[in-house]
């Protein structure tokens, strides 16, 4: 219960590196990582990089198990649901099988990442201190 907390309270809010600008080189480029026992992703869009919950929204499988590679699109490795830069869903394999489906609120949920020369950071919370602030 300790252990939850501090999670909660203490590292949740900070910002954490988990990788430089150079492991994420080309659009479609990806690592992943468990944080704070909380799966992510950072994919590199055409030049920005965005960090995610690596969980699709439709069965909660990982998007991917792969630590690192490179794909043409967001795609979950279990149905095949992919997401844009934003996590909202994109393509749905035979969607008419979904029905109804929210897709509005069938996103990927999507985390703050700032860099820092070449480290990448991500933050859990929505809001709080920027990266510049946090680091004094």
């Amino acid at each position: 219960e300790q252990y939850r907390a501090e999670l909660r309270h203490l590292f949740a809010t900070a910002w954490h590196p988990l990788c430089t600008v150079n492991d994420l080189p080309r659009p479609g480029d990806f690592v992943s990582f468990d944080l704070l026992e909380t799966p992510i992703l950072i994919r590199n869009f055409d030049g920005e990089l965005r960090a995610f919950l690596n969980v699709c929204p439709h069965r909660h499988a990982r998007i991917t198990g792969k630590a690192k590679g490179s794909s043409e699109k967001l795609r979950c490795q279990y149905h095949g649901w992919e997401f844009n830069k934003e996590g909202g869903t994109g393509k749905i394999p035979e969607a008419k099988a979904f029905r109804p489906w929210d897709r509005e609120n069938s996103c990927l949920t999507r985390f703050r990442l700032e860099t820092c020369g070449e480290l990448v950071f991500v933050n859990f919370a929505p809001t709080g201190p920027n990266l510049r602030e946090w680091l004094g």
